[in-house]
């Protein structure tokens, strides 16, 4: 029960800043830099299928997108992902796909 309630209450807090989430981290001084510098790191190839999890609106999955096959956007807050989902139209990445969730149940 306490579990549930302690992911119930992440769900809700970060639902409630959704919106304004992306305007707050691009504030965060080289925020950029460090989008790229973890790219950099991971090294992927273009046939990857690279799964962020924990992804809220998806910066971390943009970010890999133009360099792999797919990204997997996975959050538990779907306004999270519902605000991941707009900005994947907007900015027409398609082989980003935003699923509401958490790892363990991706592992059944």
């Amino acid at each position: 029960m306490g579990d549930d309630m302690a992911k119930k209450d992440i769900i809700e807090r970060f639902d409630s800043v959704a919106e304004s989430y992306d305007e707050r981290t691009s504030k965060w001084p080289g925020y950029d830099q460090l989008l790229k510098r973890i790219v950099e790191l991971a090294n992927p190839k273009e046939s990857d299928v690279v799964m962020d999890v924990g992804a809220g609106t998806g910066s971390v999955s943009f970010a890999f997108a133009p360099r792999v096959r797919k990204v997997v956007a996975l959050d538990i807050a779907e306004k999270m992902v519902e605000t991941g989902r707009k900005k994947a139209r907007e900015k027409n990445f398609q082989n980003v796909e935003f699923r509401i969730g958490d790892l363990k149940s991706q592992l059944r």
